[in-house]
């Protein structure tokens, strides 16, 4: 639902987003979409963490494909509003 992506999208909804979504999914539910929503977005944070570090500590070699390491990659032609 909209209401969910909102959710999605943005760690402070606004109130009355929030309010809608309450009253669409009943607040067990919309508590159970929040949780899930802020265990994704927990760990996308990690993952991007991890990757980060992995790379520094690396200098690059892991994670990487071997065009990547050889500057050949080519870069992302998408954008968010691709998706």
């Amino acid at each position: 639902s909209p209401q969910a992506l909102q959710l999605a999208l943005h760690t402070r909804p606004d109130p009355a987003a929030r309010a809608r979504l309450v009253e669409i999914y009943g607040p067990q539910r919309s508590e159970a979409i929040e949780t899930v929503l802020r265990m994704i977005r927990t760990g996308n944070l990690l993952g991007n963490s991890a990757d980060y570090l992995l790379a520094r500590l690396t200098f690059g070699r892991f994670g990487a494909t071997a065009d990547e390491r050889e500057g050949r990659a080519q870069p992302l032609t998408h954008t968010n509003a691709d998706i």
